[in-house]
């Protein structure tokens, strides 16, 4: 320890004073008591002996040496007793006395001289020592002036000479470098003096500790003195127990924060925590909804003229079969202890064989030819809701299946076994209902068709008679006679005839739940016994063409029209290869889309399986970014805040003003000099390797060679400007740092292909937590990807391992140039170098024309604009035969120049619940227009969704004045098909706008005007001249306001698309989700109603959420003070509780997918709440399920 410090007071002050040497004057002229020391009597101070001169001092000393030896003698006074010594002693003494006081007096003057001098010497030795001091101090004063005039002359001297800039200039940044270094020399001294500070704070700390101990010690000892040894041992027991303690919680002090967070936590989030041991996880989200409710839905599908006849059958059949139900259960009492044989009531006179019904195809003719057929069955198809309870049903019901499949199939029929169904429509293929066990009320529907039966469901008896509706109403559509060249009578031939009987036996069932084809598995007979097992997979039932598409081998292109199933296809592929692959633990899937719902609809389509993801085209980049190893000089940063967009292209780089329309521009960019394969063949300079040198060149893009004119149908002169512009582009990224998508793609590209040979463990096939590698992989909506994005699907999956499926004429993304060719384009480059690999080069694509969704009433007008854009814009996408209907359809109506109110009160009354379609940027104008209707989708935005009944809504009125005569001129056959596609190349993505709009209808669609327009007009009369659509009068429009059914199966429907959309575009989550309250408000469903208007909370909580993450809102930063960081820790705490009150909210309604949403989204508030723990991710996020929502 260090001493304490010494305090200098004014006595430290006079002895350092005294310490030091007197003046000489003193030292000389202090006079001498008689024992030869300093007087200190009062007198001596007075007789002034401090200003007496040198000679008076010598004086006064001989004088006092006279005395002292008179005194010595000790005899009286010196006068007297020198007479009476001279009066009494002899001449000699005189003399020898005389003699040796001069002798004394002569010494003590000698001693005088050397003291005089000496005395003198010191005198002049300080005034040498004065005068020096004074002579070195005019020099340092004179050198300081030299100084002071010399840095003056300096400075001035600096000041004139100019040319010496650059030199002062590297002085200052040395002399800053050299202060930096002071600076980091000065922390480090003041960092060492710091940690000096603690280590003398914590020994110090340590010292007042051991002296507590000490002191606990001593009073121990006290104590121990006092008590004895008893009270020492309590004594001592409790000091360690305290000194233990303390050691505790010095040690722990994480674990104690821990649980007062705990403490905190439960007391918050109780409710919660307790609400979800309460909710169903079987329904966690609105697409499970939909499925309880399938019902409501197919109300619309069934036959709106049923009589009272068929109702008073229907519920003459509920009541057969309830009483048939109380029958069976009374003989099951009865008989508890039979065997289950005994079950099986045998029938007298059920027929031992049955009747096939051939049916003419001749639309004329009512013959029929019949066949018999033994009762036993060759092979067994089940639906897919079938096999989905087979997978998760109990085992003991099973077994129960297998057992009667096993007699069903060997012929026997019984009352229990083969119930025929009264009551259903289709009275030539009857439905027939199967006992599974009396016990449980199942039953196993099912029907049946020459050597083959269909089980469609397996369900409890009360659920029965809507079911056999359902089932009607699924082969009454599909029976219904198709639109197609066999109607016409010159076409009806023996070979047509024959065709129609290939296509009978190839026939498509439709799902009872939507107009989609049955998805059915196929079991023969000997395959019965291997449903029991837990691995067991069944096949795919496919007709010959649905094989021809699912079962080609390598890289598949499929491409078909709106609603043709294509969605459907790449299901049945990717079920294909999961049973092809069922043994295989390194197979995996990837499902990619644009639409989250999309991702949704075909994971619930499919199901869940191993290493199988289902997400949209966004999500895999961010994964993919995430994954791979960064490189220098390739750019792995891409703000959203700097992403190049079109309406900021067009905004600040290019809007029209050279003769070529921006659109055109950015297309040309995106597709060709940028986003092609030719683009990323460029780049020659090994050394950069930038996004920046992968375009294509001025003298490739001028070329006809590689960009002819079906790729790029822009004349030369237009062609240079686009470059030009495009040179302009590319340095106003440079200058501002912006990126656009292409630029991203390119350096996934690049760093994939470097991670193959630095980190080849990610593309090891076993690896399952890797995004670089998958055994295939499915695109849905491929026409709205460019070239490079193409290739990195390659580059993912492998040349042989796609399935891509699209439509160019539905590709209305901004600046998508896309043809079929230029994916085969792709696959060439890939495998160009590798010689015995030219055969996994993708074939041309597979066709599908048959159209599900939409009947031939809307098919038709959809058929005319698609041959109106080929005619006009010829290469603009593949063209196909005419797409072919499922059903009849009445044509679509026209409302020209109707006025705003009038379509307002027809929307509001007789047409309430059509869903209105019109440009994105005009759906705020029709909203008003409609006084506020709520069904308004803009036709972008509606891409992926269908409706029964729409209207588009000023289509032609909204477009601009100065393409409203190109767009008359073209539907009236005025203009120059050449000449057409040079100047008003816009019209091409408009025309695929209008097809979009048109094919998202199912049954009834309408063409409206508010506003007179030239196109308008053009496009009633092309109708008319065409004979596709009809002109209607508002007042002729029968009732087609929708049941409570019909409005919510629409809230429904909006709901599940809001819940996918919610990710990624929250705003337009918060829209559909507004229209689905506006639903189920209409259809008078209070629970419903409240569960949508808890999720739209939801999701404006989240979008705050969002936003403040954003914004650092919660988070406390290094600048903010203690008062600041305090009101928002309060604020978050406000937000916590609000939160837990909206979580509750979701858990009581079983939004449960919504609740995971705002689970995760709240991540960040929580942490920074509760720092230490996690018990939010256990106790709430990890229980709640995952649904199906990826992005």
């Amino acid at each position: 320890e260090e001493p304490p410090p010494l305090h200098r007071d004014s006595s430290s002050d006079d002895s350092d004073k005294s310490s030091q040497p007197p003046p000489l004057e003193s030292r000389v002229g202090k006079g001498k008591g008689r024992n030869g020391n300093s007087s200190d009597s009062e007198e001596d101070d007075d007789d002034g002996d401090d200003g007496e001169s040198i000679p008076e001092l010598i004086d006064r000393n001989k004088s006092d040496d006279s005395s002292d030896d008179y005194d010595s003698d000790g005899d009286g006074p010196p006068g007297l007793v020198s007479r009476i010594d001279h009066s009494s002693s002899s001449e000699e003494e005189k003399d020898d006395s005389s003699k040796d006081k001069k002798s004394q007096n002569n010494n003590k003057e000698k001693e005088m001289k050397a003291l005089r001098a000496k005395v003198k010497a010191e005198e002049e030795r300080k005034k040498r020592e004065l005068q020096e001091q004074r002579e070195r101090e005019e020099r340092e004063a004179q050198q300081k002036k030299q100084r002071a005039e010399q840095m003056r002359r300096n400075n001035e001297k600096q000041k004139r000479q100019k040319e010496l800039k650059k030199k002062r200039e590297a002085e200052e940044r040395e002399r800053k470098r050299l202060q930096a270094i002071k600076e980091r020399e000065q922390r480090k001294k003041l960092l060492e003096k710091r940690k000096k500070d603690e280590e003398r704070k914590r020994k110090e700390l340590e010292r007042k500790r051991k002296l507590a101990f000490g002191k606990v010690l001593k009073f121990m000892r006290v104590a121990t003195a006092r008590r004895k040894n008893q009270r020492m041992r309590h004594g001592l027991i409790k000091l360690q127990a305290v000194f233990r303690g303390r050691q505790a919680r010095i040690k722990n002090a994480g674990i104690t924060k821990q649980l007062k967070e705990f403490v905190q936590f439960y007391r918050v989030w109780i409710p919660c925590m307790e609400a979800l041991k309460t909710v169903e996880m079987d329904e966690p989200d609105w697409a499970a909804l939909r499925d309880k409710q399938a019902y409501i839905r197919q109300q619309e599908l069934v036959r709106d003229d049923m009589d009272d006849e068929d109702a008073l059958g229907r519920a003459e059949t509920d009541e057969k079969l309830t009483s048939a139900m109380e029958d069976a259960v009374k003989t099951m009492e009865e008989t508890a202890n039979a065997r289950v044989d005994d079950d099986i009531e045998e029938v007298e006179g059920l027929p031992t064989e049955r009747n096939s019904i051939n049916n003419n195809n001749n639309s004329n003719s009512n013959t029929s030819n019949t066949t018999s057929v033994p009762l036993n069955f060759k092979r067994i198809h089940l639906s897919g809701e079938v096999v989905k309870w087979l997978r998760n049903g109990d085992k003991k019901y099973v077994d129960f299946f297998i057992r009667r499949m096993k007699q069903l199939s060997g012929g026997e029929r019984s009352r229990i076994l083969a119930k025929k169904l009264k009551g259903s429509t289709t009275a030539k293929v009857p439905i027939y209902e199967t006992y599974l066990e009396q016990k449980s009320g199942f039953r196993i529907l099912w029907t049946e068709k020459d050597d083959y039966m269909l089980v469609w469901y397996v369900a409890k008896h009360k659920s029965v008679s809507r079911l056999m509706r359902l089932i009607d109403d699924s082969k009454n559509r599909s029976e219904r006679q198709r639109v197609s060249i066999h109607d016409i009578n010159e076409m009806k031939t023996a070979t047509s005839t024959a065709m129609d009987q290939n296509n009978e036996h190839n026939n498509i069932f439709l799902d009872p739940l939507g107009n989609v084809p049955l998805k059915v598995y196929d079991i023969s007979t000997d395959e019965i016994e291997q449903i029991g097992r837990e691995n067991w997979t069944p096949a795919l039932h496919l007709t010959k063409e649905e094989r021809d598409v699912v079962e080609t081998p390598g890289t598949v292109l499929l491409l078909g029209r709106s609603g043709t199933g294509k969605t459907i296809c790449i299901c049945n592929r990717m079920e294909f290869d999961r049973q092809k692959f069922v043994n295989d633990q390194s197979f995996s899937q990837l499902f990619i889309a644009r639409s989250p719902r999309l991702c949704t609809y075909v994971k619930k389509n499919i199901g869940e399986f191993r290493n199988s993801e289902f997400v949209t085209f966004d999500r895999l980049l961010e994964e993919l970014e995430k994954s791979l190893p960064k490189l220098d000089g390739i750019r792995d940063s891409f703000p959203e805040n700097q992403l190049m967009r079109f309406s900021t292209f067009k905004r600040e780089v290019y809007n029209g003003g050279k003769g070529v329309d921006a659109l055109i521009v950015w297309t040309n960019i995106r597709s060709f000099l940028k986003g092609s394969i030719e683009a990323l063949q460029q780049n020659t300079d090994t050394t950069d390797n930038t996004s920046s040198n992968f375009v294509v060149s001025e003298e490739e893009y001028l070329s006809l060679d590689k960009f002819g004119k079906k790729r790029c149908r822009l004349p030369m002169d237009q062609r240079k400007i686009v470059y030009e512009i495009f040179l302009k582009y590319q340095e106003y990224l440079a200058s501002s740092g912006a990126w656009d998508n292409c630029d991203r793609i390119i350096s996934l590209i690049q760093r994939l292909l470097a991670a193959k040979t630095s980190h080849p463990d990610l593309f090891d096939s076993m690896n399952n937590t890797t995004w670089c590698k998958w055994s295939k992989i499915y695109v849905d909506e491929v026409q709205d990807y460019t070239q490079s994005e193409i290739l990195l699907f390659f580059h993912l999956g492998g040349a042989g391992n796609l399935f891509l499926a699209g439509d160019p004429a539905q590709n209305v993304t901004k600046g998508v140039e896309f043809r079929f060719d230029d994916i085969r384009s792709v696959g060439y480059h890939i495998v160009a170098s590798r010689q015995n690999q030219l055969h996994l080069i993708p074939q041309k694509p597979k066709i599908v024309n048959v159209n599900f969704r939409s009947h031939a009433g809307i098919l038709n007008v959809a058929g005319e604009i698609l041959s109106r854009m080929f005619e006009f814009f010829p290469h603009s996408a593949k063209q196909l035969g005419k797409d072919d209907g499922l059903f009849q359809g009445p044509r679509p109506g026209i409302f020209h120049n109707a006025k705003a109110e009038t379509m307002a009160a027809l929307v509001q009354k007789k047409m309430h619940g059509t869903v209105i379609l019109t440009h994105d940027d005009n759906v705020e104008e029709c909203v008003k227009k409609l006084g506020g209707y709520e069904l308004v989708y803009g036709i972008r935005k509606a891409k992926g969704l269908e409706f029964k009944s729409v209207i588009v809504l000023d289509f032609f009125s909204f477009l601009s004045k100065d393409l409203q005569k190109p767009w008359r001129e073209m539907l009236l056959d005025r203009a120059s098909t050449y000449d057409f596609k040079l100047n008003h190349p816009e019209v091409e993505g408009q025309l695929k706008l209008l097809y979009t709009a048109v094919t998202r209808c199912i049954d009834r669609l309408f063409f409206a005007e508010t506003s007179s327009s030239l196109s308008g007009k053009a496009f009633v009369r092309w109708m008319a001249s065409k004979s596709v659509a009809t002109e209607n009068k508002v007042g002729n429009i029968e009732n087609m306001t929708m049941t409570q059914d019909e409005w919510l199966a629409s809230g429904i429907t909006n709901a599940e698309a809001a819940e996918a959309e919610v990710n990624s575009d929250n705003e337009h989550a918060q829209s559909l989700i507004e229209k689905a309250i506006y639903c189920f408000d209409q259809a008078n469903n209070d629970s419903f109603l409240k569960k949508a208007k808890i999720q739209l909370e939801s999701f404006i909580f989240r979008l705050m959420l969002f936003n403040a993450v954003r914004n650092r809102t919660f988070s406390s930063s290094e600048n903010d003070d203690e008062k600041s960081s305090s009101k928002k820790k309060k604020k978050s705490l406000e937000q916590e509780k609000k939160a837990v009150k909206l979580m509750e909210r979701l858990l009581e309604e079983n939004l449960l997918v919504e609740a995971r949403g705002l689970a995760i989204d709240l991540r960040h508030l929580l942490k920074i709440i509760y720092p230490n723990t996690l018990f939010f991710e256990s106790k709430i996020v990890r229980v709640l399920p995952g649904g199906g929502y990826t992005y």
